[in-house]
């Protein structure tokens, strides 16, 4: 019960910490760009073999590679966690989408150093390997219990992540953004499947 309470406390705080940047972007509010140039500042390098790793380690993270590779790692596990997997891979996806299109960030004025498209808030790529990063580290805890794995995922995840700030195609509060509405879905999605005291999976077995 207290695990519930704190799982549910901590969806509700990342929920209210999206809303909040993106009324803060909406509204265009000054302290958006102070922190956003700030990571900029910290993360920036003109060092061509450090932008080219990042260029490579970008591609990782593309929506859509994640879903293809959730899509292959579905066969890997049960039946219950492939539902988990698939469904919290196309809920955050396909919604950021749409969302960015809602909001109408455009993206840094500094010269992009990869191709992209559309707006910029949240960044697809924070969303999309967020959540592969945070099903797949709950997957592993679930059957082995082994930390290596949820640490060297973590990694991948903000290697991706800090990426897309240093070829300058998101801004940090984008990055930021899709790592707090990714996780919050996924936990919630989680919760509903796995945690909850009736669980959907629960639902389902009742009335079958």
């Amino acid at each position: 019960m207290k695990k519930n309470i704190k799982l549910l406390s901590l969806i509700i705080s990342l929920y209210l910490l999206f809303l909040l940047m993106t009324l803060l972007v909406v509204q265009k509010n000054s302290f958006i760009p102070q922190i956003d140039y700030s990571a900029w500042q910290l993360l920036h390098s003109s060092n061509p073999i450090y932008l080219k790793f990042f260029q490579l380690i970008t591609n990782l993270g593309q929506p859509l590679t994640v879903v293809l590779l959730a899509i292959l790692g579905s066969f890997l596990v049960n039946k219950q966690q492939r539902i988990f997997l698939l469904t919290t891979i196309i809920i955050n996806t396909v919604g950021n989408h749409y969302f960015k299109y809602l909001i109408g960030r455009p993206r840094p004025q500094f010269p992009h150093l990869v191709n992209v498209q559309g707006y910029s808030f949240p960044s697809g790529h924070a969303v999309a390997i967020t959540t592969l990063v945070l099903v797949l580290q709950i997957i592993i805890w679930q059957n082995t219990k082994k930390r290596l794995g949820l640490y060297l995922l973590a990694l991948i995840a903000l290697l991706i992540m800090g990426s897309r700030i240093i070829l300058q195609v998101h801004f940090f509060s984008d990055v930021l953004a899709g790592c707090c509405i990714a996780t919050a879905n996924t936990l919630l999605i989680k919760y509903l499947l796995f945690d909850s005291h009736l669980t959907i999976f629960d639902s389902l077995n009742q009335k079958s």
